[in-house]
């Protein structure tokens, strides 16, 4: 739906209609607007301690899961293989930044980005 709207030019694709016979929405390229700025990258950090699940290693991509809540995340070459190295580990404290992608509607429009990692349990020695 995303790529669908976003492709809605005037010329290749004119308009979309969408819903039932009697409550159908029309979206032109007028009505692109409703979708807001492309992504705003918050400045605040957050701390999240979870486990990294569903990883996309080539496109830089995961789920970080924190007491039943997922977390969409993404996160830079530079720490690829420290996050690699943390995959699937529980206890993992990431680094994020809030990113608000107001061009999402069927997805999370809210996912973060990872600035580090670490475990937190590695500094203990027993």
């Amino acid at each position: 739906m995303d790529r669908l709207i976003g492709g809605v030019d005037g010329e290749s694709i004119e308009y979309i209609e969408l819903g039932p016979e009697k409550e159908e929405i029309k979206i032109t390229t007028r009505d692109r607007s409703i979708l807001g700025q492309n992504r705003e990258e918050l400045t605040a950090t957050l701390n999240i301690l979870g486990r990294l699940d569903m990883v996309a290693f080539s496109s830089h991509r995961g789920i970080i899961i924190s007491e039943g809540e997922r977390f969409p995340v993404t996160w830079d070459d530079g720490i690829r293989s420290k996050m690699h190295s943390m995959a699937d580990t529980q206890g993992i404290e990431f680094t994020v930044r809030p990113i608000i992608d107001k061009q999402k509607l069927h997805s999370d429009v809210i996912a973060y980005h990872v600035l580090d990692c670490r475990d937190p349990q590695a500094n203990f020695d027993m």
